[in-house]
């Protein structure tokens, strides 16, 4: 049957799951299979509850792997797939950013210093000149 060989795997992968809402939500979407819910309503109830666009995609693509019967195996790793390039993505630009935003405090705490190398050979120069 379609989607026996998802539930196994979700059972055992939600024991490993470390605490978190992903967890919660996994052992959620167990429980409602147990009780006879259709995959599909589990997953459109996950994607409902999730923010993410990782795990509205996720649920999307489990029902559409169910509703064509096709190997969930493959679903899986392109999401895998996917969610690590959105991944690298975000960290990307969070860098990108990063060099805006330091570029304000590293010159306000440099210029001292370069205030100092610069106009020190100056001022003793004057100094030596007066004295």
């Amino acid at each position: 049957a379609t989607g026996s060989t998802f539930q196994p795997a979700l059972r055992k992968v939600t024991q490993q799951l470390p605490e978190s809402f992903l967890r919660e939500e996994f052992t959620r979407i167990n429980v409602e299979l147990q009780a006879s819910a259709t995959l599909e309503y589990c997953m459109s109830s996950f994607a409902k509850s999730n923010t993410s666009e990782e795990g509205a995609a996720f649920a999307s693509a489990i029902i559409q792997t169910q509703k064509l019967g096709a190997d969930v195996t493959d679903t899986l790793v392109r999401q895998a797939q996917l969610a690590r390039a959105n991944q690298e993505a975000r960290i990307e630009r969070m860098i990108a950013r990063l060099q805006t935003m330091l570029f304000v405090p590293i010159s306000a705490f440099m210029m001292p210093a370069f205030l100092v190398i610069f106009l020190a050979p100056a001022m003793s120069n004057i100094a030596t000149m007066m004295g």
